[in-house]
């Protein structure tokens, strides 16, 4: 059967789908076709809802599915078993519950991020691109590598600094994964992959229990625990808000905003969670771009002290707001081909 698909992943292209890829989820026929592994891995699976519309597309009868959202797994299901379903503003259902935000939670005046903006002056590819330039101590935090081992499809998490030594890297503030990577390769250890780990880490966003764990200590080190701003980049597939609902806009990302508690961090819209998110009292302020392994965070001395030590937690590295994020970072260990080489 030949559907066109309508945004995502899949935007505008026309495939021949299996019909056991339609699902009935909620009354609703529901298709997730196979996508590049790529994609899935650094953006999520991309899932659609089926508009009820038939339409001639470069001379085939095609169902048209427009994307309903997109679930960040090494193998999502199509269709998660979740608490309910809201209604955004074209009439289209999307996930909400205790673990979830709706459309219906949006902000419409975002003038809480206006300090954001004007401190976060330009995408210049360091840190103050992404957190602002204001705070007295920058830290990263690095998103683990995944291995499944004796069939553990829940994955373990591995640390840089295990397949560093492993390849032997050299672990520092500014360390690259694929640099990291091509490490081995030129000293002829191999990428480590099947030995030391099996999937590379997750781009945008930190695993929910180290969220959550992230959270709980950020809530230490703020005096409004309880009033919190989270804004999702919304180029994570966040269809059906009106082009003229109020977002945050900053240097090349545009965001929805949100408002709950510090510990609202591990609440997810579409299947992401939040890409910036600060207190009230701007006391700290938390960055996982979509397009970066790592997540930056801004904030007092006491604080990154307080992350260093949840070693256990974490694996933190120093950084400061002139530091760069892309992916040709490194400038100890040896630069990769490209950005997406050991993706």
């Amino acid at each position: 059967m030949w559907c066109h698909f309508l945004g995502g992943n899949l935007d505008d292209q026309l495939i021949n789908v299996d019909d056991g890829a339609i699902t009935p989820y909620r009354g609703t026929a529901m298709c997730s076709p196979d996508q590049d592994p790529n994609l899935v891995d650094s953006h999520g699976m991309c899932v659609y809802a089926d508009t009820g519309r038939i339409e001639q597309v470069d001379g085939r009868t095609a169902r048209v599915f427009e994307h309903y959202g997109d679930w960040r797994s090494v193998n999502p299901p199509p269709f998660p078993d979740v608490v309910g379903s809201d209604v955004d503003m074209n009439g289209s259902a999307h996930l909400s519950g205790p673990g979830h935000w709706s459309y219906a939670d949006l902000l419409e005046d975002v003038s809480a991020g206006d300090w954001v903006r004007q401190h976060i002056r330009a995408f210049d590819h360091t840190v103050a691109a992404l957190v602002p330039d204001t705070y007295e101590t920058y830290l990263r935090l690095l998103h683990p590598a995944w291995a499944y081992w004796d069939n553990n499809f829940d994955g373990t998490p591995v640390r840089w600094s295990t397949i560093a030594e492993g390849l032997d890297a050299v672990m520092h503030q500014s360390i690259a994964w694929g640099s990291m990577i091509e490490t081995g390769v030129r000293s002829g250890r191999g990428t480590g992959q099947g030995d030391l780990w099996h999937r590379s880490p997750t781009a945008g966003e930190l695993p929910a229990n180290e969220t959550a764990a992230l959270a709980a200590v950020l809530a230490e080190h703020t005096t409004t625990p309880e009033d919190c701003y989270f804004g999702f980049w919304e180029g994570l597939g966040m269809t059906g808000v009106p082009v003229n609902h109020p977002r945050l806009t900053l240097p090349s990302r545009e965001h929805l905003l949100f408002r709950g508690t510090v510990a609202d961090a591990g609440r997810e819209l579409h299947g992401f969670t939040p890409s910036v998110w600060w207190p009230a009292d701007r006391a700290w302020f938390v960055a996982s771009d979509v397009d970066l392994t790592s997540t930056y965070i801004g904030g007092p001395t006491a604080l990154m002290n307080a992350l260093y030590g949840e070693v256990d937690r974490f694996e933190a590295v120093g950084s400061w707001r002139g530091a760069q994020i892309t992916w040709d970072c490194d400038t100890i260990n040896p630069r990769a081909a490209g950005p997406y080489t050991y993706c």
